[in-house]
């Protein structure tokens, strides 16, 4: 049976463990619960080693994948939505796993109010527009954007994590990743009858 998935967001507050992480889900606010999506999970069975890297969660929802890098010893994180429901879902998450520290939470559409250079920019970004409140923008709009500005906000050796699924269309967007300054690769894992695919983008060599 394939997943609803306008129960990502359509749901009451709740809570859910996922990677030992216990987390509060706001209604709302997007809900990585493997029930219902694979892009979270597949983002967390890929992540490199994270000790010491400076990490952006961008898209950042109930915050999960700060706080698991953040658990993981990542020297600091900067999680942005632009979502107030994700914002204050991520802010009650981080007090309730003790990551004031190491956390930072910057209200941002993308990276449009962030200054500072990551080592892994992390983007869990919107796929399907049916259950997205983006205005006129489509997720192909949203990702275009974000890589015309993530150059400048990635360390020399950085990466980028996108992840993608098979009930939207990935030719747009593999044509998009083509055309950019990254060099690509591509991880794809079956979940929930769909195929996901995880983009993980380097910078090309000069």
């Amino acid at each position: 049976m394939l997943p609803r998935f306008d129960r990502l967001l359509a749901h009451t507050h709740h809570f859910l463990t996922l990677d030992g992480c216990t987390i509060a889900i706001y209604p709302g606010v997007f809900s990585p619960d493997p029930a219902l999506t694979h892009s979270t999970e597949i983002i967390l069975r890929h992540l490199p080693p994270v000790e010491g890297l400076t990490i952006a969660d961008v898209g950042c929802g109930t915050g999960l994948i700060a706080i698991l890098c953040a658990q993981r010893n990542a020297k600091h994180v900067i999680a942005t939505d632009i979502s107030e429901a994700a914002l204050a879902n991520t802010q009650e998450n981080i007090a309730r796993s003790h990551l004031e520290a190491k956390i930072t939470i910057r209200k941002s559409s993308l990276l449009q109010d962030v200054s500072e250079r990551f080592d892994l920019i992390i983007a869990n970004l919107p796929i399907d527009p049916a259950i997205w409140q983006t205005g006129s923008v489509t997720p192909i709009e949203l990702l275009a954007e974000l890589l015309a500005t993530a150059p400048s906000h990635l360390t020399s050796t950085g990466m980028i994590y996108v992840p993608w699924g098979s009930f939207r269309e990935i030719a747009p967007v593999r044509a998009l990743l083509q055309a950019s300054v990254f060099r690509v690769e591509e991880i794809q894992e079956e979940a929930l009858g769909y195929t996901w695919t995880l983009f993980i983008l380097t910078r090309r060599s000069p």
